[in-house]
């Protein structure tokens, strides 16, 4: 959530800020006039606390002529407390709801605008191929040999598939490449839950916000996770961490489950939307004055780890209507898909200042005290569109794939054939 001690000294500033994402003027203005009634009333009930304590007091010591009339006036007082902090209890509620609905305030530098509104940064090291041969789809290349989306459909229905063969050696090989490479620059790996409460989720910031994407499971009151970062996040719940002990940087591998809702007839045959699949997850808990830094620090890894692999691809800045709710910035990586002849998202990496870490209650302690610390994520690699970026990317005339130089190691083949 947001700070509210913005919203108090100048809810139209962050009204402006948060137009920017299409949030509506008047939720902002609503937040404000809730939060004015639950300080207002908040003082108003310490007050008949105070009140109600000193009748007590004021009867314990009376004489038995002085407690009639001191017993009346205490349930009066009772009588009006009672009516107070049942108002307050309302007014709580519903401040809280208006505040949990409201997205993150985004950073000055992100540009305004919707989705195709971005910015683009840079471009990779690697240069989109000319081919003399026809380019194949990634379906061409693996249906029903790589994966099975067909077997899958029967099992599962639409939306899974199976990983087979070499490309699930493949998958194995790159998860362990991918926590070598962020094992030397401080990242502590973690296979993480996939199952996590509805507080977990509501405080990471999911349920107010694209709740419809996330699998629910109501006779447990559980969910799914989307990303990792859903249960790596709660990790430190209700801690302080020392300023000299962060960042603190872990990079998780789980699989992964969206409903894809609204994505009907969008991609909806192959690996680019599944509703299951595997992903391998930084995520960064740092200071206030760190966090610009480790968010390209948290790029960085992700623009070696796409080096490596040979892959031509550019990072650009989302605009403010395209962020995610928690996100105050997102840089995203696009990878080029010969198969579409266009470039595909692969990676993103976001920073959500204090937003995900005043909803848990995570701070950070140094010599001015304490105070909400900073979170950050990015994906290292998200397995099912990687795979379409390889086969397609690496292809071959005869139909096999060259995998990159910094995979031989941790596979038994340096190039998938399926002859």
């Amino acid at each position: 959530m947001i700070d509210i001690k913005s919203v108090r000294s100048d809810w139209e500033a962050v009204a402006d800020n948060l137009a920017r994402r299409g949030v509506a003027r008047e939720n902002v203005e609503q937040l404000f006039q809730l939060d004015e009634a639950w300080r207002s009333l908040t003082v108003q009930v310490e007050e008949l606390r105070a009140r109600q304590n000193e009748a007590n007091d004021s009867i314990a010591a009376a004489s038995a002529d002085e407690k009639g009339e001191l017993i009346t006036k205490m349930r009066e007082v009772s009588k009006q407390l009672k009516e107070k902090e049942s108002a307050l209890e309302e007014i709580a509620k519903a401040r809280e709801a208006t505040w949990l609905k409201l997205p993150n305030i985004p950073a000055a530098d992100v540009p305004d605008g919707g989705e195709g509104d971005y910015e683009i940064l840079r471009e990779g090291p690697t240069k989109v191929k000319e081919r003399d041969f026809k380019i194949k789809s990634y379906l061409e290349l693996g249906e029903g040999w790589l994966f099975n989306l067909t077997e899958a459909a029967r099992v599962s229905g639409s939306g899974f598939t199976y990983i087979t063969g070499d490309l699930a050696r493949l998958q194995m090989g790159m998860v362990s490449w991918v926590f070598d490479m962020l094992d030397k620059v401080g990242f502590v790996p973690v296979i993480p839950p996939v199952l996590v409460s509805e507080r977990t989720m509501a405080n990471m910031g999911y349920l107010d916000h694209h709740g419809e994407e996330i699998y629910h499971l109501p006779q447990d009151g559980l969910y799914l996770v989307g990303t990792s970062e859903q249960s790596l996040g709660p990790m430190q719940v209700r801690k302080k961490q020392p300023a000299s002990q962060l960042p603190k940087r872990y990079v998780g591998y789980s699989s992964c489950f969206r409903r894809e809702a609204g994505s009907h007839g969008k991609d909806v045959r192959g690996l680019l939307r599944l509703h299951q699949f595997e992903k391998i997850e930084m995520f960064s808990f740092t200071t206030p004055e760190q966090s610009n830094a480790e968010l390209e620090f948290l790029l960085k890894q992700q623009e070696n780890i796409m080096t490596a692999l040979e892959l031509p691809y550019r990072v650009i800045k989302l605009a403010a209507k395209d962020l995610g709710a928690p996100s105050a910035k997102t840089y995203d990586i696009e990878t080029w898909m010969p198969g579409e002849g266009r470039y595909r998202e692969t990676h993103s990496t976001s920073t959500t200042t204090d937003y995900q870490a005043r909803r848990l209650n995570i701070r950070v302690q140094d010599a001015a005290g304490t105070r909400p610390l900073h979170m950050l994520n990015g994906t290292a690699l998200a397995m099912s569109r990687i795979f379409i970026a390889l086969l397609e990317n690496h292809q071959q005339t005869d139909g096999s794939i060259n995998l990159p130089a910094a995979l031989h190691p941790y596979l038994p083949f340096t190039k998938i054939d399926k002859h």
